[in-house]
């Protein structure tokens, strides 16, 4: 099915939108030109053509609303079982199917490890943890490959994962949770939207604080136009483009017209984002090179983190 894909997704869509199409459902990565992965990394971006939570998350969703709706259609189902954990319960399969469509690469498979277990959770009432979820992940994923601790995916995923975890509450605490308290009218359209864009400022400035160290361990630079080309990039790449290429897998057994539409309105959605990556990438100083840290340096920096978030932690209570 994976080779189906692949082949369909090459006649239907150019090069190299193709490439990234393929990237971002069947986890071909590093078929992506080199220079077009340069662009992606000068821009910070690299992560939105990584398959990882989002993904999961559109599977998971559309699974387990498909199949509630299904059984909220018969009386029966619905005197006879619970719904919510019957749908939860289903909903694994499709979400072990995509994993393993997707290829199962180290970002996927810490996701659906999170997802079912929080499904998990679900079904026999207990408190869902991301902490532990994360944990979990991480410890299957070793007991299985154990040398995946010294990959660098594995050790950038889950860095961002667990920076979004710790940051992400605090830096919302500070910046949301007092307007909400100032505010005690409804909130509007505006206001919803203006929550979700600076929630979404502060997912991507935690999950850039947590990987930092650990890319420029690796790859010895930094960009400064990360979170403009993140803005730019991530509402047409991310939000719209990648759910439609992940739709791509569901229409391609039903109809091959259908998903022959969806794979090419994704190419042109993906050639818009790789006209906006390459002019970010072009901006003089868009990134820049640096010596590589020191361990006890990357440790440092990290506890400094710790140690900041806390006290901020402490200090908005």
């Amino acid at each position: 099915f994976r080779q189906h894909l692949k082949v369909s997704i090459e006649q239907n869509a150019p090069y190299p939108a193709a490439k990234i199409i393929q990237a971002s459902i069947l986890g071909n990565q590093k078929e992506i030109p080199d220079e077009i992965m340069e662009k992606f990394n000068r821009t910070g971006t690299s992560h939105i053509i990584a398959i990882s939570g989002f993904n999961i998350g559109i599977i998971a969703m559309l699974s387990f609303f498909i199949i509630r709706s299904f059984m909220k259609s018969s009386e029966y189902l619905m005197l006879r079982f619970n719904i919510v954990k019957t749908s939860s319960v289903m909903a694994v399969m499709p979400i072990i199917l995509f994993t393993l469509i997707a290829g199962a690469g180290i970002s996927v498979v810490r996701a659906t490890i999170m997802v079912i277990t929080f499904m998990i959770a679900l079904v026999f009432n207990k408190d869902r943890n991301l902490y532990n979820a994360l944990a979990l992940a991480a410890f299957v994923i070793l007991v299985f490959s154990p040398y995946s601790l010294f990959d660098v995916s594995f050790q950038l995923s889950f860095a961002a994962v667990l920076s979004i975890l710790f940051v992400s509450p605090v830096l919302s605490d500070i910046i949301l949770k007092k307007q909400q308290h100032e505010s005690h009218e409804e909130p509007g359209l505006m206001l919803r939207a203006y929550r979700s864009f600076v929630l979404f400022i502060i997912v991507t400035v935690s999950a850039t604080i947590g990987t930092l160290p650990l890319t420029v361990y690796y790859f010895n630079r930094i960009s400064t136009v990360v979170m403009l080309a993140n803005l730019a990039v991530v509402p047409v790449l991310g939000i719209i483009a990648i759910p439609l290429c992940t739709s791509i897998i569901i229409a391609a057994p039903l109809s091959a017209s259908l998903a022959a539409a969806l794979i090419t309105l994704s190419s042109w959605l993906v050639e818009v984002s790789l006209q906006l990556v390459d002019f970010f990438a072009s901006l003089p100083f868009s990134s820049f090179l640096v010596t590589t840290p020191t361990i006890p340096e990357i440790v440092i920096f990290y506890v400094l983190v710790i140690a900041a978030v806390s006290y901020l932690n402490a200090n908005s209570r």
